[in-house]
């Protein structure tokens, strides 16, 4: 009664002494003031109502209950202090139950996937569930606890894994401690913060990328090939400066040869390869269909293959060239012998028609070649010029004078060319 007679009323004129006077009385006793100290709930709604004296205290009521939320505390001043039983009244006052809806579950189970070069940003909030229904954005401060080689990061509630995560399963261990408020006489015991484990399952899958083969290319049987390609990534990313992968050049189902892929900062998206390997028998003189085979590296998914064509021609025969001396017999007509000197072990014979330039008696240093033919199990790789004319000798040839004609000084191999006996 005396409260609703002082009306709010700075100074008092009615008062009562709360458990000793029987009714309101005038007076300006600043002690024998009276206060309303009301008590609402979370959900706004009166729950209990005491009266004090001036400077006097309330022993706040048992805690509400409400399936939704837990309940931490009386607090006054738009939530920033904590009422007790201890805490001085002077003035009317609104108290107000403090509580936050409970969390949801024990722990989480996440799995995170990207592609490499891509990396990851996850909000961590939207793993998290209150009973309620309630958001857990910005509710919990989020920590990493276990191993962190991939150097992710946590930004409020974002987990941040960095694109140059190579490819491969990590997992993190990530502590989710509920934040607590900013009351000034409230303790972590007095809020009771909830704390989740989050398990974090991370799977970097290599990146899609292609390979070219380079430009058609031609070779001599016996020379040497060089081969190239380029390998490059579907979409950009971080660079591959570090990558570590090969090409391997097929024809048909022969291995020509593996190069390495190399990376350098002028290429960020795409490696480039050369090959140098031997045209030799594993090639078939003519147009050959080479396959640029990449399998992939550890952030790069393989990519298949890409054809480029390879044309080997003929290798040109060097040989040593011998004519048969022979008597005077009205004809140039003399029998060679050809010897390849640039076959290696390849089986490569000859064999040709030869004439000196003239069919008089005299010593031939050249004879020219004609109907040029080439056998042997390897003969498919080689070419000779035919006809061939002023083909030089290994050793001079001669025609010899008939009987009755003007001699000439014979030499020991006279009639047997290059094969005659010693």
């Amino acid at each position: 009664m005396a409260h609703m007679l002082q009306d709010g009323g700075a100074v008092p004129i009615w008062g009562q002494t709360i458990g000793e006077d029987d009714h309101p009385i005038l007076s300006d006793m600043i002690t024998k003031k009276v206060l309303k100290v009301t008590f609402v709930t979370d959900d706004n709604k009166e729950y209990a109502v005491n009266y004090v004296n001036y400077g006097g205290t309330v022993t706040p009521p048992t805690a509400p209950t409400n399936d939704g939320y837990i309940f931490n505390m009386w607090a006054i001043n738009g939530d920033q202090y904590k009422f007790t039983a201890d805490t001085p009244i002077t003035g009317d006052m609104t108290v107000y139950a403090v509580g936050r809806a409970p969390y949801g579950g024990e722990g989480k189970e996440i799995t995170l996937n990207a592609v490499y070069g891509d990396g990851i940003t996850e909000d961590l909030s939207k793993h998290m569930s209150y009973k309620n229904g309630d958001s857990a954005k910005d509710k919990f401060i989020y920590t990493i606890s276990s191993d962190n080689s991939i150097g992710a990061e946590i930004n409020g509630d974002m987990l941040i894994v960095p694109a140059d995560t190579g490819n491969g399963n990590y997992a993190l261990t990530i502590n989710a401690v509920e934040k607590t408020p900013n009351f000034s006489l409230m303790s972590v015991e007095d809020y009771g913060t909830q704390a989740v484990t989050l398990n974090v399952r991370i799977t970097i899958a290599p990146r899609a990328s292609s390979v070219t083969a380079g430009a058609a290319k031609t070779a001599v049987y016996g020379g040497t090939l060089y081969l190239a390609a380029q390998v490059s990534r579907a979409s950009s990313g971080v660079s591959l400066a570090a990558e570590q992968d090969t090409v391997d050049f097929y024809v048909g189902n022969t291995l020509l040869g593996t190069a390495e892929v190399k990376y350098d900062s002028g290429l960020k998206d795409s490696g480039y390869v050369i090959l140098e390997t031997k045209a030799d028998k594993r090639l078939k003189i003519g147009e050959n269909q080479v396959t640029a085979n990449y399998g992939g590296s550890i952030n790069l998914a393989g990519s298949g293959s890409n054809t480029v064509t390879v044309t080997m021609t003929q290798k040109p025969l060097e040989y040593a060239t011998f004519a048969a001396s022979k008597i005077f017999d009205g004809t140039p007509d003399t029998n060679v012998t050809l010897t390849p000197s640039n076959i290696g072990d390849d089986n490569v014979t000859m064999a040709a028609k030869g004439a000196f330039a003239s069919a008089e008696a005299g010593d031939y240093s050249s004879v020219n070649l004609s109907d040029i033919t080439i056998g042997g199990a390897d003969a498919e790789y080689y070419t000779a010029e035919t006809p061939k004319e002023n083909a030089p000798l290994s050793a001079a040839a001669h025609i010899i004078p008939a009987s009755g004609e003007t001699s000439v000084t014979m030499p020991d191999y006279l009639c047997g060319g290059a094969d005659a006996a010693e």
